[in-house]
């Protein structure tokens, strides 16, 4: 015979507020609410948080208050995963109107290590989605997470895979490698506020900006940026991707680097700005300034 530890080593959550102050495997048992407040906070290090396919609520009244599930302090190996964190902040006619939780996942201490957020959606923050800080720490992970409607960023991370984050007040998905995923941002006020950026890396993505940049990295491959009034896409190597400003600066913007085989659109203006413009076409009107053209670019 087994006993119930050894069957299912892991300690069952049931209701909430909950600190979590000692190391090992949690689970929810069912949907969680608050009134105010963080939900859950995890106090200890080596923690592995499922949400076990429930949600975790507040109804908490405008400005909003506390986080979904927060760090707290400097936290060591710590997972959360697999389920849904709600709040009330809703977007209406170009405004949020903020209530529920401040933060759907929120790291505040930037010297905390091996963090990784997979398999959530997030829905209504009047802050941000998942922020776990900064974007230069490279054990700070999240993966396959839905964000939608947060008065904030929607992720922000070192590494950001498969995600997507949609209707953000900042930018929308911000790490340093970020692959496979969709950003858009609603905010009309900032130039800084993209679609996807990316310290680093940027592959295989879409961004979508209103007055920042569509998309932005240093190495960009396969991937699209359409911005109103700000870059489309602006990268130092730029492959196979396609940059598309309606009424902003520029299409596409590789100006110290080069744009490979890449597409472009500026109406009556400059579609693609780069030192080297290899093998790129330009859709529509806009014009190419770069010193090198070849294999050919316009």
């Amino acid at each position: 015979m087994k006993t119930l530890d050894q069957v299912e080593a892991r300690t069952p959550v049931s209701a909430a507020p909950l600190t979590i102050t000692a190391s090992g495997s949690y689970y929810l048992t069912g949907n969680l609410t608050v009134a105010t407040g963080n939900a859950i906070t995890i106090a200890s290090d080596n923690v592995t948080l499922d949400l076990n396919g429930f949600t975790i609520s507040s109804t908490a009244p405008s400005p909003g208050s506390g986080i979904g599930v927060a760090l707290a302090s400097i936290r060591k190996n710590v997972v959360i995963r697999n389920g849904n964190i709600l709040g009330l902040t809703t977007f209406v006619a170009g405004v949020f109107t903020p209530g529920g939780f401040l933060d759907g996942v929120g790291n505040t201490n930037t010297s905390s290590v091996n963090l990784r957020v997979s398999d959530l959606n997030v829905l209504g923050m009047a802050s941000d989605g998942i922020n776990l800080a900064t974007t230069t720490v490279p054990t700070f992970v999240v993966e396959r997470c839905n964000i939608t409607n947060c008065a904030g960023f929607g992720i922000q991370a070192a590494v950001i895979r498969e995600c997507s984050a949609d209707t953000t007040g900042n930018a929308a998905i911000s790490g340093d490698c970020v692959y496979a995923c969709s950003g858009e941002t609603v905010n009309t006020g900032s130039a800084t506020a993209s679609g996807v950026s990316g310290l680093s890396i940027v592959d295989n993505c879409r961004g979508i900006a209103v007055s920042g940049s569509g998309l932005q990295g240093i190495a960009v491959s396969n991937s699209r940026g359409t911005s109103t009034f700000g870059r489309g896409l602006a990268g130092t190597t730029v492959f196979n991707c396609e940059g598309i400003s309606t009424s902003g600066t520029l299409g596409l913007d590789a100006t110290n680097g080069t744009a490979s085989f890449c597409r472009a659109r500026r109406d009556g203006g400059v579609a693609l700005l780069a030192a080297n413009a290899i093998g790129c076409t330009v859709i529509g009107t806009g014009t190419v300034t770069a010193p090198s053209k070849t294999l050919g670019t316009p």
